[in-house]
């Protein structure tokens, strides 16, 4: 007979842990510190063990063909709730992976999972990529053409509606709606706050607390439920990854590790001391392994396996 599951506060306390070294924000503190909760008693390495394990049966079923095809009707939703909650179901560890943006995901109309990029022309014409770990839900209607941000990264490239009078084409994350004004655009949301990219075109932002602001082509704009921040000028290579690349055009080490992060199960990190090596490549997604030996190739640094699915990027 195995092992007894750990104390719930223990593993609630392995499933914040869990969330919080996911984060893209993540860094070498929080690296450190979960360090020493996991090395603290043998129960917190058990409940990691079991939290992680649950995660990863979680992105097994995620990546199911079958259940792909289920998310599209509402039985199949409520079979691909069931399933996941069978397979969670250890005092309190399902409610808080059933909460994760993996879960999240299983809902919606169109999807991605971790390290997929999708194309899809909606019914208006109108052209949508989806990023790594991303979802949305389509809402067209009589009278607006709606796209929901569920989750992660989407670019749209709007067509003209055919109906008479032309439909506004929206996007809501949530905490703000974006409309188009005859566009090519880019939103990448993370919890409370986004950030809009315009290719072409100007994109009106309504935050749900604040006044609206246009945005115009070669700008990025970050924004909130309650704020929206300077325009700054765009990297217009940072679409790269509708084509499956990742550019960088001297971006600091860090800040690519955590690009790249995004395109893994895991996580990737830097240490401080190499944190500014300036890289300039292009990196096909397609094979993230392949980048990391890139690195190591053209780069004093040496990509370290801390653990399984782990990389810290360290100076040789």
């Amino acid at each position: 007979m195995g092992a007894a599951l750990p104390d719930r506060r223990v593993l609630q306390a392995a499933a914040d842990w869990f969330a919080r070294l996911g984060d893209e924000r993540a860094g070498p503190d929080d690296t450190r510190l979960w360090q020493a909760w996991l090395a603290a008693t043998p129960e917190h390495r058990r409940a990691w063990d079991a939290v992680s394990a649950i995660s990863a049966r979680f992105d097994a079923v995620a990546g199911q063909p079958a259940l792909d095809a289920l998310t599209l009707a509402g039985q199949g939703r409520r079979r691909a709730l069931r399933t996941l909650m069978l397979l969670a179901g250890a005092g309190g560890v399902g409610a808080v992976a059933w909460n994760q943006p993996a879960s999240r995901r299983l809902w919606a109309d169109l999807r991605t999972d971790v390290g997929q990029t999708r194309q899809a022309t909606l019914e208006d014409g109108s052209r949508l990529w989806l990023n790594t770990a991303s979802a949305v839900n389509l809402r067209f209607d009589a009278t607006a053409r709606r796209v929901v941000l569920v989750d992660g990264e989407a670019l749209i490239d709007t067509h003209a509606d055919s109906r008479t009078p032309a439909r506004p084409f929206l996007l809501d994350v949530g905490y703000a709606q974006l409309q188009a004004l005859g566009t090519r655009f880019a939103v990448l949301r993370d919890r409370g706050r986004a950030w809009l990219d315009v290719y072409a075109g100007a994109v009106r932002i309504q935050p749900a607390d604040t006044a609206s602001r246009v945005a115009q082509a070669g700008t990025r704009t970050a924004f909130s439920a309650r704020a929206i921040g300077p325009a700054e000028p765009l990297d217009l290579t940072r679409d790269a990854w509708t084509r499956g690349e990742l550019v960088a055009d001297g971006m600091p080490l860090a800040r690519f590790a955590a690009e790249l992060a995004r395109y893994r199960r895991g996580f990737v990190t830097c240490t401080p001391e190499i944190a500014q090596l300036p890289l300039v490549g292009v990196f096909p997604l397609a094979d993230t392994d392949r980048i990391l030996r890139a690195l190591e190739a053209t780069l004093p640094v040496r990509a370290h396996r801390l653990l399984p699915g782990w990389v810290r990027l360290e100076a040789t």
